[in-house]
């Protein structure tokens, strides 16, 4: 009796070898760091974005085209907030390039 359970165990053990999906181990689990690089990339790109658009509004307040776009801060309030999101974006992108993989 003992015999024949041992052999169908051992006929549902290979069968589930051969049916189930293999583990591979030799592909190494993804880095906490190439996430950390993900998120400061992108956090530069959408901060040199920002610091774009903000120098954008700018120059439309300055030209008359965009009304009250120049007059945030004494006038160039937008200005420095681009230059600000602008050092940001570099810090970032300086980070991210330290964090790279090598």
């Amino acid at each position: 009796m003992l015999v024949k359970l041992l052999i169908i165990v051992a006929f549902i053990v290979l069968l589930l070898y051969v049916v189930l999906p293999k583990r591979r181990t030799l592909t190494a689990p993804p880095r906490a760091g190439r996430l950390m690089l993900t998120l400061l990339a992108s956090a530069a790109v959408l901060l040199f974005i920002l610091a774009l658009f903000c120098a954008l509004l700018w120059l439309g307040g300055i030209s008359d085209t965009v009304v009250g776009g120049g007059d945030v801060l004494g006038g160039t309030g937008l200005l420095r907030i681009a230059a600000l999101l602008l050092v940001l974006s570099i810090a970032c992108a300086i980070a991210a390039l330290m964090k790279r993989p090598r």
